[in-house]
């Protein structure tokens, strides 16, 4: 273990910290201003390299980018000069045209870690990371700096896992679980999911886990899983002595209980606090009272997916099972069923007939909630599916998630509204914190969430795009484009990165005599009633009748 020194500020010794917010402490805990935003900017790039020099216009480009006022050098030395107020006078020294922290490194949490990663103590390292470095700090100057220490800590973590892994398969599934859904793109995680599932005789769960891995490889980079997960999937097919279980083959089907506990498949995490929606959830609960098919509509964009989500998760907890399908990737009406079918990760033998498999499949759960996600594309597959699950799965309800109802008997449709002013600022505000976005005007922000029709989608592209420009800027830039609320947010599916994106969805699926009314309702810059769309869209082809049978 690297050996450290320690400097007292005024008989107190002062501890920095970057991982979880920028900050500092003295040894008995009691926090320490360093000051504001800026000032908090300073001292990270400082921390980063406790002893080192950093030039002054580093620091400058760091805390202003390319918008440097000429007195930038004067304001940086007032801002070194609060700091030191909080960790004392000799903390910070001026070197020629540099500053430097002039703290022991084993005051600095992020040195204390990459110290001990070096020196191979996994497990202190670990113990020293509380948080994402910087976290609620603008510090895009620091990206680099903060992806190395976040690749730092993950290549840790999955060690760390590895080597517990050995010891209590079962106690990692949780932990790798949540990993590989924020890291999707991480095949050594996924890896480690997979071989845990089979040591703890899951083997069901973890193939399954690798048709999630390769759903996201392929649906959103185009690439095929690499060698180690192709291999380790076949490994666990053949139940190959090397993985080190060998999971219990039943001679007969499992009870419905017991084949729950093999066939789990983690539902989603939810993208943040469910806002405004309490209404829609009593609905919903209503609904699925009365009926065991559910529907909920909406415009893209609107929540509907947020929301079945919540229900699952509600419901997850209770006695009754539940499982998610993401019917996006579902190409043609066919896909639907093998959707299923891979969702479940059923111990059925698959036959020619998918739907028969799937319904069989859902069957053999027993009291089960199947929430099938994204049905417009294929809404045909899916009705197909979803009648001869209500025929033949009498413990099986059925909650689904559509721009269009599936017109069936006994549909209980709950169309989910835009949410209310009071709700949707709210949602913006509590994105906008996520984010690091600073504080706007209220009214501003009222006026923005009214401008975007309080669309849940659009709210929370406009929260993304906060940290850069005012609510205020907001609306001014919306009055001529919607493409300023474009943005890279990761973890989105591609059609709700942008609005443009979430509105091509739905275009594309429109017959073309729909597409023609969709063209010419374009002409309504806000909402219309049925009168004003017969005045705009009949002509001499089209009756009033005929048009509103395309609505």
């Amino acid at each position: 273990m690297v050996g450290w020194g320690r400097r007292e500020e005024g008989g107190v010794v002062v501890q920095v910290r970057l991982f979880g917010g920028v900050g500092a402490t003295t040894d008995a805990g009691d926090p320490v201003d360093v000051g504001p935003a800026k000032c908090q900017l300073v001292l990270a790039a400082l921390a980063l390299e406790p002893g080192v020099a950093v030039p002054v216009l580093r620091l400058v480009e760091l805390v202003w980018g390319d918008d440097a006022p000429r007195t930038a050098e004067r304001t940086l030395q007032s801002y070194v000069a609060r700091i030191r107020r909080g960790l004392g006078a000799e903390s910070i020294v001026r070197i020629g045209a540099a500053y430097r922290l002039d703290l022991d490194p084993g005051q600095v949490d992020v040195a204390r870690f990459e110290a001990r990663l070096g020196d191979d103590d996994v497990g202190a390292a670990l113990a020293e990371w509380t948080g994402a470095p910087l976290a609620g700090l603008e510090a895009p100057g620091l990206t680099p700096a903060m992806d190395r220490l976040r690749e730092s800590w993950l290549a840790a973590t999955e060690a760390d896992l590895e080597t517990r892994m050995d010891r209590d398969p079962a106690s990692v599934i949780g932990p790798l679980t949540e990993l590989s859904a924020t890291h999707p793109y991480r095949e050594g995680l996924w890896a480690l999911l997979m071989t845990a599932l089979y040591r703890a005789d899951r083997q069901a769960d973890a193939l399954a886990a690798y048709r999630r891995a390769r759903g996201v490889l392929v649906d959103e980079l185009g690439v095929e899983p690499g060698p180690r997960l192709r291999e380790l999937e076949a490994l666990i097919l053949d139940q190959d002595d090397g993985l080190g279980g060998r999971p219990a083959v039943p001679e007969s089907p499992p009870p419905a209980d017991r084949r729950r506990e093999i066939d789990a498949v983690p539902l989603p995490r939810l993208g943040g606090r469910v806002i405004g929606r309490a209404r829609q959830l009593a609905d919903v609960d209503r609904a699925l009272a009365r009926s065991r098919l559910v529907t909920l509509t909406g415009p893209g964009g609107v929540g509907k997916t947020t929301l079945a989500l919540a229900v699952a998760h509600q419901r997850a907890g209770s006695e009754n099972a539940v499982r998610f399908v993401d019917l996006s990737a579902a190409a043609k009406d066919g896909d639907v069923a093998r959707a299923v079918v891979d969702a479940i990760g059923t111990l059925v033998p698959t036959g020619p007939d998918l739907v028969e498999t799937a319904t069989t499949a859902v069957a053999g759960i027993g009291p089960v909630l199947l929430v099938l996600d994204n049905c417009e594309q294929v809404i045909d597959g899916t009705a197909t599916l979803v009648i001869a699950l209500v025929d033949r799965c009498p413990e099986a309800a059925v909650l689904l998630t559509s721009r269009e109802p599936l017109a069936l008997v006994d549909e209980q449709v709950v169309v989910v509204p835009s949410l209310d002013a009071g709700a949707a600022v709210e949602l913006f505000l509590d994105r906008a914190s996520t984010a690091g976005a600073a504080d706007g005007s209220s009214a501003d922000i009222a006026r923005l969430c009214e401008r975007l029709d309080g669309l849940p989608l659009a709210v929370e592209l406009a929260a993304a795009r906060a940290r850069t420009l005012t609510p205020s800027q907001l609306l001014e830039r919306l009055d001529g484009d919607l493409r300023v609320l474009d943005g890279r947010t990761r973890g989105r599916p591609a059609r709700h990165r942008t609005l443009r994106a979430s509105v091509e969805w739905s275009y594309d699926l429109l017959e073309p005599d729909e597409r023609t009314v969709f063209e010419r309702l374009s002409v309504f810059p806000a909402s219309f009633d049925l009168q004003a769309v017969e005045a705009v869209v009949a002509d001499d082809g089209w009756s009033a009748v005929a048009v509103d049978g395309l609505l």
